[in-house]
């Protein structure tokens, strides 16, 4: 993802079961903890031909799938994605969705002693393309 920072007209958060909450925020942090798509070292194609949603430029996408584990003594982490990428569309990703697994052990136990701690899960869209948007931060 070459940008960081992405300006937004509007966002929401929704943790849990609470409600969605309305950010304040015109700049919307991708990653680490909005994205989460990069780092799959050899992703899947799902399906090559995924239509647009209608408010988005015309073209189609590719959906993918991508999956890392990191494991350590006591704990491991298994972070799972499927997104959507097309080139009609700014920065390439159409929609996304990920799950974060945090499990853990006794270090000296077996590795099928790991058990779930946490899970999250992210999923996130682009809805909308603007033709006037103007950057707020200095860009190189």
């Amino acid at each position: 993802v070459p940008e960081v920072f992405v300006r937004v007209f509007e966002a929401t958060r929704k943790i849990g079961t609470q409600e969605p909450k309305k950010l304040s925020e015109n700049i919307v942090q991708l990653y680490p903890m909005g994205l989460l798509v990069g780092y799959f070292r050899k992703p899947e194609l799902l399906e090559s031909d995924v239509s647009l949603p209608s408010t988005l430029p015309s073209g189609s996408g590719e959906k993918w799938t991508g999956s890392m584990t990191i494991e350590r003594p006591s704990n491991r982490t298994i972070h799972t994605a499927t997104f959507v990428r097309s080139d009609a569309v700014p920065f390439g990703l159409v929609q996304w969705s990920v799950k974060i697994r945090r499990e853990e052990k006794d270090a000296l136990a077996t590795r099928d002693s790991y058990l779930p701690q946490t899970e999250v899960v992210i999923e996130q869209k682009l809805v909308e393309i603007g033709d006037n948007a103007q950057p707020e931060l200095p860009l190189p």
